[in-house]
């Protein structure tokens, strides 16, 4: 076998000091990239479960909203004359631009 030169000996050791931080700071980077990817995610679901809890929230309203319509609809079906019984419920609540605009279509 050939001896080395102190040349090629001193080039093989720079090489192998400058490849050191190279694959340190690399392997930081991919676990970093890992945990930002891993948050994003976790965030991700976060979102999610608080925009279905919203909107399940929004319907549950909504939907007591129209069972109280409802009941004061047939409150004032007994007590009325039948042409203002939906305006008469609907003029109690909230809703009443949403109804107006659904009625004028």
């Amino acid at each position: 076998m050939k001896p080395r030169t102190l040349r090629s000996h001193l080039t093989w050791i720079i090489a192998i000091i400058a490849l050191i931080p190279i694959v340190l700071l690399g392997s930081i980077q991919v676990v970093q990239i890992y945990q930002l990817s891993q948050e994003y995610t976790r965030n991700q679901l976060d979102s999610m479960k608080r925009m279905a809890d919203a909107v399940e929230t929004y319907v549950f309203y909504h939907r007591t909203a129209v069972e109280t319509i409802a009941a004061d609809i047939a409150f004032h079906a007994r007590s009325g004359p039948p042409a203002h019984h939906l305006s008469a419920a609907v003029g109690e609540w909230p809703f009443r631009r949403v109804y107006d605009a659904v009625r004028n279509r």
